[in-house]
């Protein structure tokens, strides 16, 4: 707070709605300056709105922010049916993708030069790694078949290893652990599809990234994803926690690869109206909301 009082600034805006945004809500206050906050999914999980000291920060926060955005509309949806009182000024604003930086990365072949399927998220249970693992153990197991390359890592590792173990998976899938944000275009340019099995989502970034490097995406149809995603036409969308159906989506992408390759030439389409420049106009048209004396010249770079 004594920094924030040091830099005078005509505006405090938060990301997710937790602990920290109730004490940047308190030092705005006390500063008698306007607060935003963003909610972008994993802090309106069950578990952190059944906590009481949580949920009353949360309420507190969203009490003395000016105005509240959501990354999707499902998630202002379950802000909105948790915390009544903030439907009047909240507001949806999406992410954005930087097309520029997935345009510089080439291809990376994932696994000396065999095909392979690519998922990407934290290695926590909401993002369903271990339901792609058994739909893609399902899957033929053929000299050509492609392997799964998962990208990221977490507390579930090891029960995801052990996973692996038994539907004896050790040789066709690879968990690469946290790679770098170039590492993982190259790993998207390169794939056959994209797989985002989540159990909960708040917007699906994932999504845009790999549209940006026309590669189809199979998702579960739960929160921003089935927004995003129009099934058959960008994508497919599957029911969460639904083993048999991701089992035969897959199936169809790899025995018909010029479909993959049309939804991901769609999704690139898709992605290009909804680069980060519409997202920086959103919050910027927000901000003279709040705040009219704000000066704002141009868009930051």
């Amino acid at each position: 707070m004594i920094r924030l009082g040091r830099w005078r600034p005509d505006l405090v805006h938060a990301h997710f709605l937790s602990e920290g945004a109730f004490c940047a809500a308190l030092a705005a206050a006390v500063l008698r300056i306007p607060f935003v906050v963003t909610i972008h999914g994993s802090d309106m999980g069950a578990a952190h709105l059944a906590r009481t000291h949580s949920r009353m920060m949360m309420r507190s926060a969203l009490a003395l922010s000016r105005r509240v955005t959501a990354v999707s509309t499902p998630l202002l949806e379950s802000l909105c049916a948790a915390f009544p009182a903030s439907i009047r000024k909240a507001v949806v604003i999406g992410n954005g993708v930087d097309l520029s930086f997935f345009d510089r990365v080439t291809a990376s072949a994932g696994s000396e030069g065999q095909r392979y399927i690519l998922s990407v998220g934290n290695l926590v249970g909401a993002k369903g790694h271990d339901v792609l693992l058994e739909a893609f153990g399902r899957l033929p197991a053929a000299a050509t078949a492609p392997r799964l390359l998962i990208a990221g890592d977490g507390p579930e590792r090891a029960k995801l290893e052990a996973r692996m173990a038994r539907l004896c998976l050790n040789d066709r899938v690879s968990l690469l652990g946290i790679v770098t944000s170039e590492r993982i275009a190259a790993l998207m340019h390169g794939c056959e599809f994209v797989v985002v099995p989540s159990r909960s989502e708040g917007f699906g970034l994932v999504v845009l990234e790999a549209w940006a490097c026309r590669r189809a995406v199979i998702a579960t149809a739960v929160g921003g994803l089935g927004e995003l995603i129009e099934h058959g036409v960008n994508g497919l969308l599957v029911p969460p926690e639904e083993v048999e159906s991701l089992v035969t989506t897959m199936g169809y992408l790899l025995r018909n690869p010029a479909v993959a390759s049309a939804m991901g030439a769609m999704g690139r389409r898709e992605a290009e109206t909804r680069d980060w420049s519409g997202a920086v106009s959103a919050y910027l048209r927000l901000y003279r909301d709040c705040c009219p004396a704000l000066p704002l010249v141009g868009h930051p770079t």
